[in-house]
């Protein structure tokens, strides 16, 4: 059972922690909420640079943004 996070997320929420890689890097211990009913993924920019992973030139709009 994961746990869950009171201190980030309001209502509080399940998290997980993950390993993230790239394919010569890794970022350990990244906390990934856990959404059965997600469409996508999402990791934090800060998360995707450090694993040499981010691409500026692609965007995805997130709700009506």
């Amino acid at each position: 059972m994961p746990s869950y996070d009171a201190v980030d997320f309001d209502p509080p929420a399940p998290v997980a922690r993950a390993r993230v890689t790239s394919s010569t890097l890794t970022a350990a211990d990244v906390p990934m909420l856990l959404d059965t009913g997600a469409d996508v993924s999402v990791v934090p920019r800060s998360i995707a640079e450090q694993i040499d992973a981010a691409s500026p030139a692609v965007r995805y709009p997130i709700g009506d943004v």
